[in-house]
C-alpha cells in the first residue's frame, strides 16, 4: 500500500492519500468477506458431520464445542484482519508525511534566505486522516470568503502552519476545517514579529 509515490503539489498528497486509504478499506473488506465466507462453509461441514436428527449426548456436547472453537477462531481472524488494515492506514500517514518533509527540506536547500517563509501562526488540531486546515482572514493574499480560503501546511500529526515573505502589521484571521467548516470563538489577531500558536475548535 505504502509503495505509491507521492507527488509534490500539496492538492496530489491529498488525492494520494484519499486513494491509498480508499485501497487499504477495499482490501480490508476483501479479507473480511473471505474470513466470513469459509466460516459459513466450515459451519455448514459441522452440520453435516453432525446432523441434528437421533444426536446422543456425547454427539450434541462435540458439536457445540467444536461450534465455538469455529466461532473463537474467527473471531480471531476477523481481529487480525482489523489490526493489519490499521496497521497499513499508520503506515499511509506516515508515509506522507515524510515525503511532504523531504519536498519541504529540498526546497529550504535552493531558497535563498530572503525568500524562505517564516511561520507566524501555529495551530495545534489533529484533523484525523483526508482532512486538512485552511485560514481565512485579512492577511497577505487571504479573504474572509470560504471559497478563497488559503490551505495551511502540515508539519506533523497535530500540527499545521501558515508561512508568509509578505511583509504585514498585523491581521485577524479564522480558521476553517476543510476549507468549509469554521472555527467557533472570536477572531484571532496575529502581529509582525510576534508569532503565535492556537487551537481551534470546531
Amino acid at each position: 500500500m505504502c509503495s505509491m509515490k507521492v507527488t509534490s503539489s500539496p492538492s496530489d498528497n491529498g488525492q494520494w492519500t484519499k486513494d491509498a486509504l480508499e485501497q487499504n478499506t477495499l482490501g480490508r473488506d476483501r479479507a473480511r468477506k473471505l474470513c466470513d465466507e469459509q466460516f459459513d462453509k466450515s459451519l455448514e461441514q459441522l452440520k453435516l458431520e453432525y446432523p441434528l436428527a437421533e444426536q446422543s449426548s456425547e454427539q450434541a456436547s462435540a458439536r457445540t464445542a467444536k461450534i465455538m472453537l469455529l466461532c473463537d477462531s474467527h473471531t480471531k481472524q476477523v481481529q487480525a484482519i482489523n489490526d493489519k488494515y490499521m496497521q497499513n492506514q499508520e503506515k499511509i500517514r506516515t508515509k506522507l508525511l515524510e515525503q511532504m518533509e523531504q519536498k519541504e527540506l529540498q526546497f529550504s536547500q535552493y531558497a535563498s534566505p530572503f525568500s524562505r517563509p517564516m511561520t507566524y501562526i501555529t495551530i495545534k488540531f489533529d484533523t484525523g486522516l483526508g482532512n486538512s486546515l485552511w485560514i481565512c482572514g485579512n492577511g497577505p493574499k487571504m479573504s474572509w470568503d470560504a471559497a478563497k480560503a488559503l490551505p495551511l501546511r502540515c508539519v506533523g500529526t497535530d500540527t499545521w502552519v501558515y508561512e508568509t515573505t509578505e511583509p504585514f502589521q498585523a491581521f485577524s484571521f479564522k480558521i476553517l476545517l476543510n476549507g468549509k467548516a469554521w472555527e467557533t470563538g472570536q477572531d484571532h489577531s496575529v502581529e509582525r514579529n510576534k508569532p503565535i500558536e492556537i487551537t481551534p475548535q470546531f
